[in-house]
């Protein structure tokens, strides 16, 4: 009996001295001694028969350490605290890479449409000065087909004028009074004028004859002259100058003004013979001077249309010559003491040029 005792204290101890034992050096013992146990319980069962103890055995459950817990505790909520900061810090730096590319592309777009409206407006003003420039081309066109139009051909093919004028010359003053009435003129109009120049030239040459009337001069005995119908033939040369009414320079006004000679036919010994210097008294012979030569000057302007490379034009001049005659009493006593030194007429005709 007393080795089975002995066996069954010794398990006995076995199981509840570590149990016993601090936290500290529980599983290093608990361990060796569960190796001893099992061996010893192994040996005896094989030695020994099976047997049953009446007495109860007071197991211990396992122990933790408060202190170890609370520092597991600790480290976890330092783990997750620091998983919480590493996540919210990623998120941060994720949200703002995001938030950094949304705004480069936002950059990006804003600094295209800046460069797209930039090029569209120096589109836009290519364009507007591309028009302006072809509407100065078309002006300028324009212009040089009006100046072209405009320009002097025919004749020589530059500036010259060459045109034919007819209507009627009404004597004025003296010239009325001593007998004669209206009568026709014609003129050929001979003129340089450059296109767009101010001033111009114009020869002038002209022919006018005059219906006479008998003349009865002054006195108790008054002598009565016989009269013709006399001829008038001219060569002036004039200083014109041309003012455009229009902007394509089709309507103008035009003033001229000159000198040159004037031929009288068929006066012999009529009152304008006498007027002009004849010796009408002493020498009635129709055959002396029956022909005479007087200087003048005329002035007068125009209205002129031109069509195509033709003008039509319509003027007036006061002709003033020279009469250039001897004061004597016989003169005066015939003619009267208020006599002028000129023969006056008014030409006034209508006209076309050719350029």
């Amino acid at each position: 009996m007393l080795p089975r005792k002995s066996a069954i204290a010794a398990v006995c101890a076995a199981v509840i001295i570590p149990l016993t034992l601090p936290a500290q050096t529980r599983p290093d013992t608990t361990r060796r001694q569960d190796t001893t146990t099992a061996r010893t319980t192994a040996s005896a069962r094989q030695q020994r028969p099976t047997t049953y103890s009446q007495q109860r055995v007071r197991l211990q459950k396992d122990y933790r350490d408060p202190a170890q817990d609370r520092a597991d505790s600790i480290a976890n909520a330092e783990r997750m605290r620091r998983d919480s900061v590493d996540r919210a810090r990623t998120d941060s730096i994720n949200l703002a890479a995001q938030r950094e590319r949304e705004a480069a592309a936002a950059l990006e777009r804003a600094r295209s449409n800046s460069i797209a409206n930039v090029e569209r407006m120096r589109q836009d003003s290519i364009n507007a000065a591309n028009a302006r420039e072809n509407a100065r081309r078309d002006s300028i066109a324009r212009a040089d087909s009006i100046a072209l139009a405009d320009r002097p051909r025919g004749f020589t093919g530059s500036a010259w004028h060459v045109g034919l004028a007819a209507g009627a010359a009404a004597p004025t003053g003296d010239f009325k009074n001593i007998g004669y009435n209206s009568g026709i003129d014609i003129n050929v109009p001979i003129e340089w004028h450059r296109p767009g120049s101010f001033l111009g030239v114009r020869m002038d040459l002209g022919y006018s004859q005059f219906n006479a009337n008998t003349f009865r001069g002054l006195g108790s005995n008054p002598t009565v002259l016989s009269v013709k119908d006399p001829k008038v033939m001219s060569a002036t040369l004039n200083l014109t100058g041309n003012l455009p009414l229009t902007e394509s320079r089709r309507v103008s006004l035009y003033a001229m003004g000159g000198g040159g000679v004037y031929h009288f036919r068929s006066v012999g010994a009529t009152s304008l013979g006498g007027f002009l210097g004849n010796d009408v008294f002493t020498n009635p012979d129709p055959s002396v001077d029956n022909n005479l030569t007087k200087l003048g000057a005329q002035a007068g302007g125009g209205l002129k249309f031109a069509v195509g490379r033709t003008s039509l034009f319509l003027e007036s001049r006061l002709v003033n010559v020279f009469a250039d005659r001897d004061e004597n009493v016989q003169f005066r006593d015939f003619f009267g003491d208020n006599r002028s030194k000129g023969l006056r007429w008014v030409p006034i005709n209508i006209g076309v040029t050719i350029r």
